[in-house]
């Protein structure tokens, strides 16, 4: 669907900022298990690499670090769990298409 998006923009933008999250959970959550457990939250695995940043063991430098949390903060205004108004919330088509590449380029490494 991101992929869709990016190609010809004419995907349905609500269902694409709704699956930025999903899309970063998956990817983490394969990326990185022995950090990001099924049922953690994403959010607290932010923290935990932010914590661990140049440390012996970090699991991301500060630059992935700071694209998963701008493109979660992003992802988080659509998600039932994070704003009550998820259904409503304007969508801005020049932000979203830069979040998306954002998430296919973090996703990639």
């Amino acid at each position: 669907m991101l992929r869709e998006y990016l190609n010809s923009s004419v995907a349905d933008n609500r269902k694409v900022a709704e699956a930025l999250r999903p899309v970063l959970e998956r990817f983490v959550r394969v990326a990185y298990p022995d950090w990001f457990a099924p049922g953690d939250m994403l959010g607290k695995f932010v923290n935990l690499s932010q914590q661990r940043i140049g440390a012996a063991d970090q699991i991301l430098d500060a630059g992935r670090t700071q694209t998963l949390d701008d493109v979660l903060a992003y992802a988080n205004r659509f998600h039932h769990d994070t704003n009550r108004a998820y259904e409503t919330e304007v969508i801005n088509d020049g932000q979203l298409l830069d979040f998306v590449r954002r998430t296919l380029a973090f996703t990639r490494h």
